[in-house]
């Protein structure tokens, strides 16, 4: 969760370090001098407070977890500094085939 998140929301965050199936980390998959690493840097010293503010699935309710807040403000960063403009083609980078699309490893 970045900075600012309070307490008791429910949302699905970057396990950058999870294992996957391939018995690799998502932080394996990127160069160590990679341009998401600075943007993930830079957003997680962000004050996302206004954000999470506005997420509405919290431990106690149901249904399917909000994606966080970080997350998405990363992947719009990193578009815009690749010259992804197209919120089609982010809308597409967003979707679950993220790793597969090469949206994060480009």
């Amino acid at each position: 969760m970045g900075k600012g998140g309070p307490p008791g929301l429910r949302l699905e965050t970057a396990v950058r370090t999870q294992i996957e199936f391939q018995q690799s980390s998502l932080d394996d998959l990127l160069a160590p001098d990679h341009r998401a690493r600075q943007v993930w840097d830079y957003v997680e010293e962000l004050d996302l407070s206004l954000l999470y503010g506005r997420v509405q699935t919290t431990v106690s309710s149901s249904g399917r977890p909000a994606i966080d807040p970080a997350i998405l403000v990363s992947l719009w960063l990193y578009a815009t500094l690749e010259g992804g403009g197209s919120a089609r083609l982010l809308d597409l980078c967003a979707r679950p085939t993220l790793l597969a699309c090469g949206c994060w490893a480009g």
